[in-house]
């Protein structure tokens, strides 16, 4: 039977043991936390260098050489025309209003928010400057010389927007948001719907515009850009 110097020699090499593994353990977790700590610094710096990259000049205009770019042939549709060439025809809105076809709401809707980084993908800026005005209806002023108070800016004051849903248009949250930011900014908004085809359509034609209907929503629309009874 061994001696109890026998065991204590056993237990203390287990006890060694032991205590080297729970030592090398710590040194793992250590590392691991280093490496951790060292991964998340490189995420951080990738990240930083990526959005760098994307603001900076060189990357933009090598964006803009390597593209393939031709103009829009087709700023608005048909129907729009149509619509468009009936409003400038109309004097009474001519002689007050400049008309501007498929305006992005970011150019004459200024949105704050000081929480909101400028050069950010993420700022709602961004998303909300992707949205178009069909119509932009901006209102004429007298202009002002450098001698006088008023900015040069009050000549032409963003007064309202006009809208078209044709018979291919599906309601979204897009909608709701241009309203929103109308309504938020102070400027008229205006809807042409459907309701202003003929009410006989051949289905396997494009729907056509009753020319007595449209011309009855623009007197209105008329009325209400001058504010008239």
């Amino acid at each position: 039977m061994q001696n109890l110097k026998e065991y204590e020699i056993q237990n203390n090499k287990l006890s060694d043991t032991i205590k080297k593994l729970r030592y090398d353990l710590q040194e793992c977790q250590k590392q691991q936390e280093d490496l951790c700590q060292l991964q998340a610094n490189i995420k951080n710096r990738l990240e930083e260098l990526e959005k760098e990259q994307k603001n900076s000049h060189a990357y933009k205009m090598l964006g803009v050489s390597n593209s393939n770019l031709k103009v829009n042939s087709r700023l608005v549709n048909a129907q729009e025309n149509f619509i468009y060439v009936n409003l400038i025809n109309r004097k009474n809105i001519t002689d007050n209003f400049i008309i501007c076809p498929q305006v992005s709401l970011g150019a004459f809707i200024n949105f704050f928010n000081d929480d909101d980084n400028d050069e950010d993908s993420d700022n709602p800026w961004f998303y909300f400057d992707r949205l178009r005005a069909d119509f932009l209806f901006i209102k004429k002023e007298k202009i002002y010389t450098k001698e006088q108070t008023k900015s040069y800016n009050s000549a032409f004051l963003p007064f309202a927007i006009l809208e078209f849903h044709g018979s291919g248009h599906k309601h979204s949250l897009n909608d709701e948001l241009k309203i929103m930011a109308c309504n938020k900014a102070g400027i008229k908004f205006f809807l042409i719907d459907s309701s202003i085809y003929q009410d006989k359509q051949d289905p396997n034609e494009y729907y056509k515009i009753d020319i007595q209907k449209l011309n009855n929503f623009v007197d209105n629309l008329e009325k209400e850009l001058l504010d008239k009874e």
